[in-house]
């Protein structure tokens, strides 16, 4: 059921949201809002996905932005070569011994 609501908002975003009202994308105040809204609803659901991918694995909580910027500078550090599964196992086991 919807329900109406009153929002106070600062200058800036007032002029974002008369600025954009009316436009070929939307029509409405109440437009912007909402897709403001739903950008909202998908970034924090990614978050919900990526603890739950890593769960206490992940480390310090990271923000949407930096796990954006993390993926940009992996891809942009080129291509992989070859990957060597027994030697990658063997320095993150001596690695664990080295720790003992």
């Amino acid at each position: 059921m919807s329900q109406q609501r009153t929002l106070r908002m600062d200058d800036r975003f007032d002029r974002f949201i008369d600025e954009r009202a009316g436009s070929d994308d939307y029509e409405t105040a109440e437009d912007v809002v909402r897709a403001g809204l739903r950008l909202l609803e998908e970034q924090e659901d990614e978050m919900k996905q990526l603890r739950i991918a890593f769960g206490e694995h992940a480390g310090p909580a990271l923000s949407l932005e930096e796990v954006r910027q993390a993926i940009r500078d992996g891809e942009a550090s080129g291509e992989a070569g070859p990957l060597d599964v027994d030697a990658m196992f063997e320095e993150i086991v001596a690695e664990a011994e080295a720790r003992r």
